[in-house]
């Protein structure tokens, strides 16, 4: 019970914070709040769930059948809104970018694509994925996701106003916001 009301202080003194200051100390604090999510039990739990799967797999299909490693791989890149289908996100997944017609290079989402294109089950199977700095790299993106959902549950928009200060430079025209969710909004 103390437990429970300090931390309820707590993320009332969160929510108390002025917008611009929480963002001031996200991008200050932000790596070292990233490498605590990663010690949560619940991102630990999900994180070795899903070094599991890759470790068993034997081919793409029974990799992207597997719901922990879907989960894990979805979310780290920023695709966590798609985890219910299954279906879609195995056929991008296994599309060849190198066929117009592909599902990945068809879809409005582009997000489809550039995950396609980073891990290119169609040309190189698993080795990608298999490669130790790859999990790393994806374990990464998942506790940095649970880490921007959990600032956007005490400072709604939060996380969109980081990612928007990172690629705000990147922006070379008007397609290039309107064609990214994050930065459209």
């Amino acid at each position: 019970c103390v437990r429970w009301v300090a931390r309820l202080r707590c993320d009332e003194a969160m929510t108390s914070i002025a917008p611009s200051v929480a963002l001031r100390n996200a991008e200050r604090n932000g790596t070292r709040q990233v490498a605590i999510t990663a010690k949560q039990p619940d991102v630990k739990l999900a994180v070795d769930a899903f070094r599991r799967g890759v470790a068993k797999a034997t081919s793409v299909e029974t990799l992207l059948s597997d719901p922990a490693v879907m989960k894990v791989l979805l979310r780290a890149n920023g695709l966590g809104d798609q985890a219910g289908y299954t279906a879609l996100a195995k056929r991008a997944l296994l599309s060849d970018l190198n066929d117009p017609k592909s599902l990945a290079n068809t879809l409005s989402d582009t997000r489809w694509k550039a995950v396609a294109k980073t891990y290119d089950f169609a040309n190189k199977g698993l080795s990608v994925i298999k490669d130790a700095k790859v999990q790393q790299a994806i374990a990464d993106g998942y506790a940095e996701i649970t880490w921007r959902e959990a600032l956007d549950r005490q400072t709604p928009g939060l996380s969109n106003a980081l990612t928007f200060r990172a690629q705000a430079a990147k922006v070379e025209s008007v397609y290039d916001i309107l064609g990214d969710k994050v930065l459209r909004d």
